[in-house]
């Protein structure tokens, strides 16, 4: 189904291990706005003409209005129940309602002006730019915006990184003495790695045990 393929192509873009917190919205933003284009009659008459022709080419049970039951009147009240006149009419509003959920689900979920999604973004920011946001350091005490603007400008200047997946490799591939010249980079990286943009690597795991135990 067209509407679906759509958050599946989100998803996969979001299973990335290089995935960064800003580029995630940015292909939210993406699905939201074609899921914008797929809500019109015009988009549902094509998706309901389509499902007419796989009924006809399969030879399955033509498409009916199904069989609704009366809802408690506390929910409705005295008035009648509506009951569409012909499947097309039924499957509008279940079609309407899919892409409302999902558009809905989305702009909640990554909501850039959220307090947690906008902390995130302003130390991915901070480490990808190399630039020091002093706002930011005061947030945190472990940040010492003096000792991080010399180091992070050392850090951008000498290392070639565009997620923090791999400034963390960056870092990790530094012999000790090297690293401690960069102790607020590392400081940085283990903030953003408490909570990771992606739970990929850690669901992949729990899959594979999976398999191996059954």
């Amino acid at each position: 189904m067209s509407i679906l393929s759509r958050p599946e192509e989100l998803n996969k873009s979001l299973q990335s291990e290089g995935a960064t917190v800003s580029g995630m919205i940015a292909a939210s933003e993406c699905t939201v706005q074609e899921l914008h284009r797929l809500r019109s009659d015009a988009q549902f008459n094509a998706v309901f003409s389509e499902v007419n022709q796989m009924v006809d080419v399969h030879d399955l049970d033509p498409i009916v209005v199904p069989r609704l039951r009366r809802p408690a009147k506390r929910y409705c009240g005295p008035a009648a129940v509506f009951v569409a006149s012909t499947p097309e009419e039924h499957y509008r509003v279940a079609y309407y309602a899919v892409v409302d959920a999902t558009i809905m689900q989305l702009t909640e979920k990554f909501n850039k002006e959220s307090v947690g999604v906008k902390s995130y973004l302003q130390l991915e920011a901070m480490l990808l730019s190399g630039k020091v946001n002093q706002a930011v350091c005061q947030k945190y005490p472990e940040l010492n915006s003096n000792s991080m603007s010399l180091q992070l400008g050392m850090f951008a200047d000498q290392n070639e990184y565009t997620t923090l997946k791999q400034a963390q490799t960056v870092l990790h591939n530094m012999i000790p003495e090297v690293r401690c010249i960069f102790a607020q980079v590392e400081r940085l990286i283990r903030l953003m790695l408490l909570c990771p943009a992606s739970s990929c690597s850690a669901e992949r795991s729990f899959s594979a045990l999976r398999r191996l135990k059954t």
